[in-house]
């Protein structure tokens, strides 16, 4: 099943009933999961003024379509960015960066084939910044701790995680681990790792282990189980309703009759 049922976006309906059933998001039980996975890493977050505690990596892991992406594309809708206009009644710091934007969640793609470096370039890109030539990595961090200070970041989302790992490149993908352990350490911020299962290897570099929180694994859909029938049953009531038909179109009711003979 096509994980894109997105995106449950504030602000009035779009006219096109066909319009409105492709940007909204239903809460199948993937979803859910991952996002109230996410909500749970959020809470280590600290507001200013408090002690902060450790930053943590949450890896949210699943087989193409089972809705990972689509998770932090909503999480990211439910949280967005703010850009402070004068005369709006609230200003921006006095050395705010471009725009005076507040990004409270930055969102990037893993290059493919990620070394440090491209992954480097891809953050400070989410930003709006470039990496110089001469910057070590203890300046990059320090750059992305600076923007993400102004811009009052509070989480980082990494999507295709799978990229930064290599099964014949280990030593690049032990940098990789090595930056990421850096960057939770530096930052302060709590950072969503999300990918195919290949990402799960990440997890073997010492380095960055005892920084993850419990991995979260999304299962595909299953219409061979009787859970995956009734929920599949459910989401054809759900789009029926969304659509607003003349008539009923009895898919969901066809579905329950099938289930049914199936002895499920």
């Amino acid at each position: 099943m096509d994980e894109r049922f997105a995106l449950n976006t504030p602000g009035p309906e779009p006219a096109d009933p066909i319009i409105a059933l492709e940007t909204r998001v239903l809460p199948q039980p993937n979803h859910v999961e991952a996002k109230a996975a996410i909500a749970r890493l959020y809470t280590c977050c600290q507001p200013p003024g408090s002690p902060p505690l450790k930053a943590r990596a949450l890896l949210i892991v699943s087989a193409l379509g089972a809705g990972k992406t689509t998770a932090l594309e909503d999480y990211q809708r439910d949280h967005p960015d703010v850009t402070l206009e004068s005369g709006s009644g609230t200003s921006a710091p006095a050395d705010a960066l471009r725009d005076a934007d507040i990004r409270r969640i930055v969102y990037v793609e893993a290059p493919k084939r990620t070394t440090q470096r491209a992954l480097v370039a891809a953050l400070l890109g989410a930003f709006g910044y470039r990496a110089s030539d001469h910057w070590n990595t203890s300046d990059i961090i320090e750059r992305i701790e600076f923007y993400a200070d102004q811009m009052r970041t509070e989480m980082i989302f990494i999507d295709e995680g799978h990229h930064m790992v290599s099964s014949t490149q280990p030593e690049q993908t032990e940098d990789v681990a090595e930056f990421i352990k850096s960057l939770l350490n530096r930052t302060k911020r709590q950072i969503v790792i999300a990918g195919l299962p290949g990402l799960l290897q990440i997890t073997r570099y010492r380095q960055l282990h005892r920084r993850l929180q419990p991995a979260v694994i999304l299962a595909p859909y299953n219409w061979g189980t009787r859970s995956g029938r009734l929920h599949f049953s459910l989401l054809l009531a759900t789009f029926e309703k969304m659509l607003d038909l003349p008539e009923p179109s009895g898919l969901a009711v066809v579905v329950r009759q099938l289930m049914r003979k199936a002895g499920s």
